[in-house]
């Protein structure tokens, strides 16, 4: 009778399954030809680009865009192809910016500036509204013919600062001790954990790095306002922009208007009457329309590297090294591929992932020419990364370098002991048969060793900058112990060849491989939504779900734990700290 029930009640759940799996299609094949029956853009039409999106490296794919799963996963190259096609476009007007809160990087905003700067060539129009802005819009938004903010809105103008987390003193009350191995005196990856605040030299570079993103920031709002940068900056350093009307009086914004009465203005541009409704576009709906219809034998490939730098299989958002050497062999075996760019956008990781990765990159090399283009972030294991490229690009607030390595273990024999009672006991045939091991001190010669293999992680790693830049020990010792530099500042110092996006990397991959013609294909290929969507029904990745909707915000500091404790043996290539500067 229990095998009958047992079997009766699975063969009932692959039944729902199925039938839940049926309804999906039904749905989305109703969605694809509901939307097959709307016109793809109507005449005197504005694009809008909402600023609390989050902008993708790659375009999610997600044909039947469920429960607005899609939305906010636009791929940046993609957005700078549609307004690039906007441009030309009859039926777009102009572009509508829609101000608010942005937690895009800097790196990605200044790309898609340059791209609304090179749309304004059209003499189309952008303008720029908001109820508020923070800084990072404000910035993106400086770009507008005009700016204007609700009344009783906000505007933010203090400057950039970068806030670090430490963690010492509740690992102190815990009775938890970090155990810490690392090459470079800026390389504070493990800072939160053995320190109460930022150490001297790292203060010294997030400072260096905040100047540079700041002058970037300050150098848009007077060319905006038509005032000097110091003149800028006082305003920001004297919180002299409390309210809308101040940024009016300063020509930060051009105005304040109510969202009826900034309606009615794009109304009066668009020389329609009052009672007509504005024809209005999402950016990234117009990217969807706006695809590569052109056709050669010739391909340059875009292979995506976003995220942190792990082992084995990896998950979404990670770049795992299995997963990476299956997509780099295939671009191997791809003769119609002449070239690659290698897009990055990862603060580092593993450091064995990084060299595996590495390797299979310089085997691709012997055959085809790599460029490097770097995102919002390209250190450390990310940067080791770049050094399999003939040529690297950045852009001025790209955060690089971190040429460094970190290790680190907890020890918990204190908190088990003290805290919860629990000892432990170990019988072993050599005196180090139990190392490594979270349970116990560690000797002196288990620390000797782990510090050793610190060291020759960084000699390597200083050897393939060696190799790439072609320079010699001295100078990279001069500006590797994980210091982390800008893009502009990467450039002076020889680890950047370029400034320019993705675009400019793509010329170049086309110049080097002698091609003319080309099309553009991705790597890997994007995965699709509705296969997510099932894999989720059927219990994958369930508690990653379940997990970040729960901490909402806090879900990165619960990623940061869960990566430190899946590195605890591990050396890694990791960026100094975890940064976000606004």
């Amino acid at each position: 009778m229990s095998n009958f029930l047992k079997y009766f009640f699975a063969a009932l759940l692959a039944l729902i399954a199925f039938v839940f799996i049926g309804f999906i299609f039904l749905v989305g094949a109703g969605a694809s030809s509901a939307s097959a029956d709307n016109p793809s853009l109507k005449k005197n039409s504005i694009l809008t680009i909402d600023l609390s999106n989050s902008i993708k490296e790659q375009t999610a794919d997600n044909e039947f865009n469920f429960g607005g799963v899609n939305e906010g996963q636009d791929g940046l190259y993609d957005l700078k192809a549609a307004i690039e096609h906007a441009k030309k476009d009859e039926k777009v007007k102009g572009i509508y910016i829609k101000m608010g809160m942005t937690f895009n990087g800097w790196a990605t905003l200044y790309d898609l500036k340059k791209s609304l700067e090179d749309f304004k060539n059209s003499k189309k129009f952008i303008y720029a509204y908001g109820d508020y802005t923070d800084q990072k819009t404000l910035y993106l938004s400086s770009v507008a013919d005009s700016i204007f903010i609700n009344p009783i809105g906000a505007i933010e103008l203090k400057g950039l600062a970068a806030t670090g987390t430490f963690y010492k003193k509740a690992l102190d009350k815990l009775d938890i001790q970090p155990v810490v191995f690392y090459c470079g005196k800026f390389k504070g990856a493990s800072e939160p954990f053995r320190l109460e605040k930022f150490s001297e030299p790292n203060k010294q570079q997030i400072g260096d790095l905040l100047k540079d993103f700041y002058g970037e920031f300050v150098s848009a709002l007077a060319k905006k306002s038509g005032k000097d940068t110091a003149y800028i900056s006082a305003l920001a350093n004297d919180l002299k922009i409390e309210k809308p009307s101040d940024a009016v009086r300063e020509h930060l914004i051009d105005g304040t208007k109510y969202e009826n009465e900034f309606l009615s203005l794009i109304k009066t541009k668009l020389g329609i009457a009052a009672k007509d409704k504005i024809a209005a576009m999402t950016i990234s709906d117009y990217a969807g329309l706006v695809y590569d219809s052109k056709s050669s034998k010739n391909k340059i490939a875009v292979l995506y590297a976003d995220g942190e730098i792990v082992d084995g299989e990896g998950q979404h958002g990670q770049v795992a090294a299995k997963p990476m050497i299956r997509e780099i062999r295939k671009l191997i075996n791809q003769e119609d591929v002449k070239a690659v760019v290698l897009r990055i956008n990862s603060p580092g990781g593993s450091a064995l992932a990084s060299e595996n990765m590495y390797q299979e990159l310089m085997q691709l090399r012997k055959l085809k020419p790599i460029i490097i283009s770097m995102g919002d972030v390209a250190a450390s294991g990310g940067y080791y990364l770049s050094c399999a490229g003939d040529s690297i690009f950045a852009q001025p607030n790209t955060i690089t370098g971190s040429i460094g390595v970190v290790g680190m273990m907890l020890n918990f024999e204190n908190f088990m002991k003290n805290n919860i009672g629990v000892t432990t006991d170990v019988v072993k045939t050599n005196a180090h048969a139990d190392f490594p091991n979270v349970t116990r001190t560690m000797t002196d010669k288990e620390m000797a060793y782990m510090q050793m293999n610190t060291d020759r992680i960084y000699g390597i790693f200083k050897q393939r900058v060696m190799d790439a830049r072609k320079v010699d020990q001295a100078f990279v010792d001069s500006i590797a112990q994980g210091h982390v530099y800008s893009g502009a500042r990467g450039k002076e110092l020889k680890l950047v060849d370029g400034i320019g996006g993705m675009d400019r990397a793509l010329q170049s991959a086309a110049a080097i491989a002698k091609l003319s013609d080309y099309k553009v294909v991705y790597y890997p290929a994007v995965k699709d939504g509705l296969q997510e969507m099932i894999n989720k029904f059927i219990g994958k990745k369930t508690d990653e779900v379940i997990v970040k909707q729960a901490l909402g915000e806090d879900y990165k500091l619960y990623q940061k734990m869960k990566s430190l404790r899946s590195n605890m043996d591990k050396v890694n290539m990791l960026m100094p700290f975890e940064l976000e500067i606004k």
